[in-house]
């Protein structure tokens, strides 16, 4: 599978995507839906989407492969394509959906973004 993904901390509060060369938007809808659906209902969750090592797919646009998240995630993608950060981050403005989403280079800038927004909003530490 070339997404693979895998909760970081005992709590499964912290999940880490990773999307490898070839991927496609059925790895990931398979991935995705099977480990969100082993979380608790109503459990705030991070998740890791790190593109590093591979770029969005030729076949299919990120816009239409939306799924409604609800309120209880924060998505952190990270990338180090600043041409895939600037659309990111257009499209998450045009959504108006800057309380799901934050599009960064690094995961140490994911891990900090997650420890920021932990401390502003209260939830407990894995």
């Amino acid at each position: 599978m070339k997404v693979q993904s895998q909760w970081l901390d005992a709590d499964s509060t912290v999940l880490l995507v990773e999307y490898f060369p070839g991927w496609t938007w059925d790895d990931h809808h398979i991935v995705i839906t099977k480990t969100l659906g082993e979380r608790q209902p109503g459990k705030f969750i991070y998740v890791m989407a790190d593109l590093s090592k591979g770029t969005f797919p030729t076949k299919g646009s990120a816009v239409a492969q939306h799924r409604d998240v609800g309120d209880n995630v924060l998505i952190i993608i990270i990338t180090n394509n600043t041409f895939v950060k600037m659309i990111s981050d257009i499209g998450i403005k045009m959504r108006k959906e800057e309380h799901l989403y934050r599009v960064v280079k690094t995961r140490a800038e994911a891990e900090r973004v997650i420890a920021e927004h932990r401390s502003k909003v209260s939830l407990p530490s894995p």
